[in-house]
């Protein structure tokens, strides 16, 4: 089935070992649940899409599916069922559905996913349907991350202001680094790096815009 892919080998093994111990919801039996798996191709997209084909027929499924492959940081199941509460439900189905395209992150916790190519896959999708809204897929994780607090949180500190120019929401991005953020960061003892960032994230944008006063000023 892999064909020489280390990556959709990976995937598969992953697949069998979750069947085995019986984590997978949908299946049973390894052999008959990998022999419907498509062939390799290069980009794996008729594998990502065999594997997402039964969760994305619900809205709430699809927009789990959505949410963690447009981030990059971990989410534990109880953050996403906290973020996307109205699909809390579906939390463990979805999980345990696309578990061979998750990791585990050890250092923070929480899963993740794990080959750049299923983000590009999902993100090719969404570019390519003119109904998709970005904006609103990415609001409920900025909020969540906004109530844990700006400075005092790390995820929210290295995240909140690369989601904000996703969403297309530079004026906001813009108007949170103001003049005292440096100050506000090192009160809440937030890395070198990550303020770092955060300014050059802000100072991309203002050029962008040409809003050359922030930028002057950034």
């Amino acid at each position: 089935k892999a064909d020489g892919s280390p990556l959709y080998a990976t995937y598969l093994a992953r697949t069998a070992a979750d069947i085995a111990e019986g984590r997978h919801t949908e299946a049973s039996d390894i052999a008959d649940y990998l022999a419907t798996a498509p062939a390799f191709d290069d980009d794996l997209n008729r594998y990502y899409q065999w594997l997402i084909g039964p969760i994305e027929a619900e809205a709430g499924g699809l927009s789990i599916i959505q949410l963690l492959s447009l981030l990059d940081f971990s989410l534990t199941r109880d953050e996403i069922k906290e973020i996307l509460p109205s699909f809390a439900h579906l939390v463990e189905r979805v999980i345990s559905g696309i578990s061979p395209v998750l990791v585990e992150d050890v250092g923070h916790g929480g899963l993740r996913v794990h080959h750049e190519s299923f983000r590009r896959y999902i993100r090719e999708k969404l570019e390519a349907d003119p109904q998709a809204n970005l904006e609103a897929i990415l609001r409920p994780v900025i909020d969540w991350l906004d109530a844990r607090g700006f400075f005092k949180d790390t995820r929210a500190f290295r995240s909140v202001l690369r989601l904000l120019e996703r969403s297309g929401r530079t004026d906001e991005l813009l108007s949170r680094v103001s003049d005292d953020f440096v100050d506000l960061a090192v009160r809440e003892c937030q890395l070198g790096d990550a303020v770092r960032d955060n300014l050059a994230t802000a100072a991309r944008v203002a050029s962008k815009a040409r809003n050359w006063r922030v930028l002057a000023r950034l």
